[in-house]
Order: C-alpha cells, then sequence, then structure tokens
C-alpha cells in the first residue's frame, strides 16, 4: 500500500495541473513516487496509478460536522480523542483523477454512494462514493468510483470521514477547490448519506434510488430495512404489493416535474386509503414525499439527462466486488480482515482504476448510421408526417409518441399537457377506454408528447448542435426516435430517393422499401381506426 505524504507537496512547491488521460495519468502517479509523496510497498511498479493508497489527513479531525458526530460517538463507543485507526479510506491515482474530468465538466455529474456488506467476517462496511458517465459505444450509464471507506459499519462519521479525506486530496493533487455534484447525489434513501454529503458537498441534491424504494414493496415476505409489508393489515389479503404499490411507486418516478409527481402522489394516497392503507400511505408520504432530503426520485430529478436517481450501475459494481453464485467477485464473501486489507482491496483498486478511469461522455443523439439500420426507427420516420405529427413549442418543437402519429397536435392537447406538468386536472376529466384511473390520464397527457430541443455538445465534441429531449428514454439512453429524427431529418429524405432508385430486391434499400412499406400500410390502418370513432 502506499501512503499520501501532504507535507511532502509542499515542499516540493508542488504546482496542481487538470489534465486528463492515462497517458498523463501514469506519467503524473511516477512522479510522485520519484518526489516522495507516496511512499510503501507498491505491488505493481510499472503501473503505479493502479496502487492502492490510504488517504488520511488530520485536517478532518478540524470539521464541525466531524467534531460534533465524534464527540456523540466517543461517548457511546468509547472511540478515544482519534479513531482514524478504526476507519481506512483508500482509493488511487487514476480513481482519483477522475475528479479532474468531472472538474472539467463543471461537476455536470450525477453523483452515487452505497454501502455494501459481507465482505470479511466482520461487522464492517464497505462505503463507495463515486458518480455516473454515459458510454456513447454502449448506450448506458457507467459508474466510475471515486473513493473507498471502511469502517464499522454504514454511519454518517465513517462516510463523512471518508467525503473529506477525498476533498483533501484531490485538493492537494489537482488543486480542486469546490466539490458539487449538479447532478444530485444517488443513495438508497438513507440519513446517513443524505446528512455526510449536504455537510461535505454543499449545494450537491440528494436524491433517492427509486428501485429501492420500489424494492420495500417488492415482496410480501420482505423482512427488515424498511419493509413495508409489516406496515400492512393482517387481515389483508391478496396481491395487494404487485397490482397497487409498486405500479404506483413505478408512476411517481414516471412523472416529469415535481409537481406533477406531488398530483400522482395525491390520487395515489386516495386510492390506497380506498384500499384501507391510509396507515401505510401516511407513513409513506412522511418518508419520500413531504421531506425534501428524500422527494427527489422522479426521471428528471437531477436536470441533466443521462442522470437519472438510480443506483444499479453502483449495485452492478458491488456484484463486481462480491461475487455471486455464478462468478467470483473481487473480494470473495467472508474473507479475513487482513486478507481483505493487504490482497482483496489491493486487487478491487487494481482492476478498478484500469477499467473505471478516464470516463467518456457520448455525444447524446444516435448517430446516423446506426439510425438508418434500425428498423424500429426507419418505422416511425416513414410513419412520421411533419405537417400533423410535429409543431413548434416552447423554443422546440412538439413531436407525437410513436403511438399517437398521424394524431393532429390541437391546442387543447397542449393546454391539457401544460396543466398535467403543473401537477393539475380539470374538474370535469373523465376516464377514458382502457385507463384503470386518472393516475394513467395525468401521465398520458405528458407521455404523448416528446419536448425536443436544439442544444450545442461542450463536452465530447464542442460546437457540434445535437437535438436532445425530456422524455424517460432520452433520459436513460440518450437518445430517442424523436430527437434522432430531428438529428437527421435532412440525411432521412435523400434516403427515401435513393431507395426509389435501387432496382435490385435483396439489396439493403430494397429491405427497407419493404419496411417502410409494411409502415405505411400499418399508417393507413390506424388511420382509419381514429376517424372510424
Amino acid at each position: 500500500m502506499h501512503r499520501l505524504h501532504y507535507d511532502k507537496l509542499a515542499q516540493i512547491c508542488w504546482n496542481p495541473t487538470r489534465i486528463s488521460g492515462r497517458t498523463w495519468i501514469r506519467e503524473f502517479a511516477r512522479h510522485l513516487q520519484q518526489t516522495g509523496v507516496l511512499t510503501g510497498l507498491g505491488w505493481n511498479n510499472h503501473e503505479p496509478e493502479t496502487t492502492l493508497i490510504v488517504l488520511d489527513s488530520e485536517e478532518v479531525l478540524s470539521n464541525n460536522r466531524w467534531k460534533e458526530l465524534h464527540g456523540a460517538s466517543e461517548r457511546v463507543h468509547k472511540t478515544g480523542k482519534d479513531p482514524r485507526g478504526r476507519n481506512v479510506v483508500f482509493s488511487s491515482i487514476a480513481l482519483l483523477a477522475n475528479a479532474v474530468w468531472c472538474e472539467n465538466v463543471g461537476w455536470e455529474v450525477c453523483g452515487c454512494v452505497d454501502g455494501t456488506h459481507g465482505i470479511t467476517n466482520s461487522p464492517y462496511k464497505l462505503i463507495t462514493l463515486g458518480f455516473c458517465s454515459f458510454s456513447q459505444k454502449k448506450g448506458r450509464r457507467q459508474f466510475h468510483p471515486l473513493v473507498y471507506v471502511w469502517g464499522e459499519g454504514e454511519r454518517e462519521i465513517v462516510a463523512l470521514h471518508g467525503f473529506l479525506n477525498f476533498k483533501i486530496a484531490i485538493r492537494s493533487l489537482f488543486g480542486i477547490n469546490e466539490v458539487c455534484f449538479k447532478g444530485g447525489m444517488v443513495s438508497d434513501a438513507t440519513a446517513v448519506f443524505t446528512k455526510s454529503v449536504k455537510s461535505a458537498f454543499p449545494g450537491t441534491i440528494p436524491m433517492s434510488c427509486y428501485p429501492h424504494i420500489i424494492r420495500k414493496f417488492k415482496m410480501d415476505g420482505r423482512k427488515g430495512n424498511g419493509s413495508y409489508a409489516a406496515k400492512r393489515k393482517e387481515q389483508k389479503t391478496g396481491p395487494w404489493f404487485s397490482q397497487e404499490a409498486e405500479p404506483a411507486i413505478m408512476k411517481c418516478s414516471l412523472c416529469r416535474t415535481k409537481e406533477q409527481m406531488q398530483e400522482m402522489w395525491r390520487l395515489t394516497k386516495e386510492t390506497w386509503q380506498r384500499d384501507g392503507e391510509g396507515g401505510m400511505a401516511e407513513t409513506f408520504a412522511k418518508t419520500y414525499i413531504q421531506d425534501d432530503d428524500f422527494s427527489n426520485w422522479n426521471y428528471t430529478a437531477s436536470g441533466l439527462h443521462g442522470c437519472v436517481p438510480c443506483n444499479n450501475p453502483m449495485e452492478r459494481h458491488n456484484l463486481e466486488i462480491k461475487g455471486t453464485a455464478d462468478f467470483s467477485g473481487l473480494v470473495p464473501n467472508r474473507m479475513d480482515m487482513l486478507t481483505c486489507l493487504t490482497q482483496g482491496f489491493v486487487k478491487l483498486v487494481f482492476e478498478g482504476s484500469k477499467k473505471h478511469c478516464c470516463p467518456e461522455w457520448g455525444l447524446p443523439v444516435l448517430d446516423y448510421d446506426r439510425a438508418a439500420n434500425d428498423d424500429a426507427f426507419m418505422k416511425f420516420q416513414s410513419l412520421l408526417d411533419p405537417k400533423i405529427d410535429v409543431k413548434g413549442y416552447d423554443g422546440g418543437w412538439l413531436i407525437n409518441d410513436l403511438h399517437y402519429l398521424a394524431v393532429p397536435i390541437t391546442e387543447d392537447d397542449i393546454e391539457k399537457m401544460k396543466m398535467a406538468l403543473e401537477g393539475r386536472l380539470e374538474d370535469n376529466v373523465s376516464l377514458q377506454d382502457g385507463q384503470q384511473d386518472l393516475r394513467d390520464v395525468l401521465l398520458a397527457r405528458t407521455e404523448r408528447f416528446h419536448h425536443v430541443k436544439q442544444s450545442i455538445s461542450l463536452v465530447s465534441s464542442p460546437n457540434i448542435t445535437y437535438y436532445h429531449c425530456n422524455c424517460r428514454r432520452y433520459y436513460y439512453h440518450r437518445w430517442c426516435f424523436q430527437s434522432a429524427y430531428m438529428q437527421h431529418k435532412e440525411k432521412l429524405k435523400l434516403l427515401g430517393q435513393t431507395i426509389h432508385k435501387s432496382p435490385e430486391k435483396n439489396s439493403k434499400a430494397a429491405r427497407q422499401r419493404q419496411v417502410i412499406a409494411d409502415a405505411m400500410d400499418a399508417a393507413r390502418e390506424r388511420i382509419k381506426r381514429a376517424t372510424r370513432y
């Protein structure tokens, strides 16, 4: 292990730099070794940036919140004057350098924090702090760890100890003085992380992971860790959790605005009360609706495309650490403490430094070649009629969803959408065929339209124009049919002309022709059904 000596940085008149890239990270780590800033037994001399380093600064002891927590902990647990020996904060140069990338993009990222247990045969837990980026090649979010904290349980003082050491390290190494995750910090909705994040990273909005919330309703027999099964009335039987509770929470997470989610919850609360679950509704409202620290879990809560309140990428990283029945983890379960510290964590940091450093932020559009070879997209663009399905609105365009193509966009439709986004429904609204209740009406009025706007990329490809949308698909995958259509509509027109000139029956263009022909038949059928009623 290496230890970071902050005093040596001052002695060599350290001038922090903010460059990114694998070559720079390696040369940077070698320089730290040569100047004595990093000392210890490194197990990988050829790639020093991947070696585990321990972060331990006495500056943490002067933090007011840390002193307050330590005073309370010392009275109860008798931790002594300096409990740092009971916590281990560790990372690597490569993982810490991820903060340089975050700084270069203005911290326009979504942070993630979570704890995992069962690594050793002790009550100690591993707390991981990181963030998510978006890989254009893989088309999904990827988790990147920044620092790990090994301590006595999932406690606020343990998490805060790690977060403060992380801030001190990147300030000393890279000159990064302020850390604020502008996309929020996602956790499993526990006060331990919410309070420590607010103390360490002022301005960062706490966000709750909605899959963790749904998990509390997942199984009637679930026990412990905030299960709502115990709060359900014993005389009630039947699959109420799976048929009502889970779908209701999912509908709340699908809301585009906080106001819409508040209205969705009001309708849900009325439903639960009619089902005789008023007590459960009150408990849930106090925890996840009325408390500002835990009420941010609808998919647009971060305000950043590609950043959603979901810790699933981080949960995948936890699986990589511990393993499953199908594969061995980097740190096998129930390892003894000494082996874990000297071997397991060293391997964890090494593999993470190779796999999870140097993030990328893909340009948020579907590239043309991929679009032209996507049959589903080709069907969509051939069905879409710009005169009917596209309408200018609020600096961009409202475009019909796939299921509403060929249905004209009226001013009444737009007004109802605006009311739904503001959390309002007109007094005389009535249920429609095929819709279960007013919650479906509230969602349908905002999911029908994709609000596409034009922006300039400032991250991966500066000054490149792209189109983005506020739909759930775009927030998760950074593309949707509507944004891809606006991005490539001129090329798609030329593609249509090329198709009609090709005489080959088995060519790629002939297959595209058949796709469009099938799509047009479907469009005519849809129009007939629409005019029939």
